[in-house]
């Protein structure tokens, strides 16, 4: 009876590492399944609470999640042992609850040490500017010059916005046209970058003829054979525009492409523009060439923040920060903008790598390596500022354990999720016997 009695005590103990473990395997399912869309883990829930992150420079976002699971399922635990006494007047202990409060202890404190300390060094001045286009606005011609007219009022005087301007940093696909596909727009683009004399980190679009050389003359001049990229370009002034570019890597279906539209041609009417765009194949780094070094930025384009593979490849090619250029307009006045958010300040844990974020109209701001968020803009306004970038020099060039092992933690769940499987089906039979 002993015997059954203490097996039904580490019953709770698998059940918990078999609960967290299970939680994980499934966040990782959804980065994948359906094309994957894994908005909100549940390590999200604490973008504001750094203290409770810092275990994802270790064991990625998946960690953080594991240990709020496995402390709610040892609470819950303890909850019912203290109901089974209060009813029945019967003492037993909690293993569950003592191993998930020194897992929440030891991944928080422990791994809060590393954040102390930090030497921190100032990296560049970053102008931004959210221009609050309309999303009904953005790819109708009438609005064009409009959109071109705000985008020079706001970036011109970027410069006087703060002190030691060294770059300016616009949204995803903001120009009304392709900046790569239409050479007035990158005449006009070289000579903004000319007047203000900073390098520009323009989100845009590419379109890309495969058998043609050189730019379309005119903005409907396009044929069905060309590939549409959502990108990130490099503006530099006297130079001109940068040869490559960053394309956005993980697509949104039915909102850049239409899955199977061989299959479903009625889908099509799904997508706000004519035809597929095409995903790009590499994460490609811009370089910005600051005062005696030259920083590598790592560009993510819209949800691409959501999925921490994307930002661990920049981070392995050399980034030495990221780029965040989002359209927010399509979430309306909502919290969406906040939530989109908080996947970035993982993306800074995991890989001790600052990130600038910038918004058509909602959450532009800047978080550091230890997913503080240290500045950001009013949503909702149209407006220019800047930032002061800094970073910590003990992380300069180095890699985190994530970033150099990657999902490690992801499969050793699995093997959790068998093996508390395994034992809590062998424990179940003893007490059935």
């Amino acid at each position: 009876r002993r015997a059954v009695e203490s097996d039904n005590r580490w019953m709770g103990l698998m059940l918990a590492f078999g609960a967290a473990s299970a939680w994980v395997a499934l966040e990782w399912i959804r980065t994948w399944f359906l094309t994957g869309f894994p908005w909100l883990p549940l390590a999200t829930s604490q973008w504001n609470r750094p203290i409770l992150l810092q275990g994802a420079t270790v064991f990625g976002q998946w960690g953080v999640s594991f240990m709020l699971v496995m402390f709610n399922a040892g609470v819950a635990g303890y909850t019912v042992r203290i109901v089974e006494w209060a009813r029945e007047k019967k003492k037993s202990y909690c293993p569950e609850f003592y191993v998930a409060l020194s897992v929440m202890v030891g991944m928080t404190f422990f791994m809060a040490r590393i954040s102390a300390g930090q030497q921190r060094e100032e990296l560049m001045g970053a102008a931004v500017m959210q221009p609050l286009i309309p999303q009904d606005q953005k790819w109708d011609s009438k609005f064009a010059r409009e959109i071109m007219g705000r985008i020079e009022d706001l970036s011109l005087p970027a410069r006087h916005t703060g002190r030691n301007i060294q770059a300016l940093f616009w949204p995803e696909a903001v120009l009304p046209y392709p900046l790569k596909g239409d050479a007035r727009l990158r005449t006009w683009s070289e000579g903004l970058a000319n007047e203000a004399n900073l390098p520009i980190f323009a989100g845009a679009i590419a379109v890309e003829r495969p058998e043609e050389n050189g730019d379309v003359q005119s903005p409907l001049g396009y044929d069905d054979g060309d590939l549409w990229y959502n990108s990130v370009f490099l503006v530099r002034p006297e130079w001109g525009l940068y040869p490559k570019y960053y394309s956005k890597r993980h697509l949104v279906p039915f909102g850049e492409y239409v899955p199977l539209r061989s299959v479903f041609p009625w889908a099509a009417k799904a997508v706000p523009l004519d035809g597929d765009f095409s995903p790009g194949d590499s994460p490609l780094l811009l370089p910005l060439d600051l005062e005696g070094k030259t920083v590598k930025i790592g560009s993510l384009v819209c949800y691409e923040d959501a999925f921490p593979g994307l930002a661990r490849e920049s981070n392995l090619a050399g980034a030495g920060m990221f780029f965040v250029a989002t359209n927010s307009a399509w979430y309306g006045r909502s919290g969406a903008a906040a939530q989109h958010m908080a996947h970035s300040v993982l993306r800074a844990v995991e890989n001790r790598r600052i990130v600038l974020r910038v918004g058509n109209d909602a959450w532009t701001g800047w978080i550091n390596e230890y997913g503080q968020v240290v500045d950001e803009l009013p949503q909702w306004e149209q407006l220019a500022a800047s930032f002061q970038l800094s970073r910590d020099r003990d992380w300069v060039g180095q890699l985190t354990v994530y970033a150099r092992y990657g999902d490690w933690f992801v499969w050793a769940c699995w093997g959790m999720v068998v093996v508390c499987g395994v034992i809590g089906w062998r424990i179940k039979t003893t007490d059935g016997h």
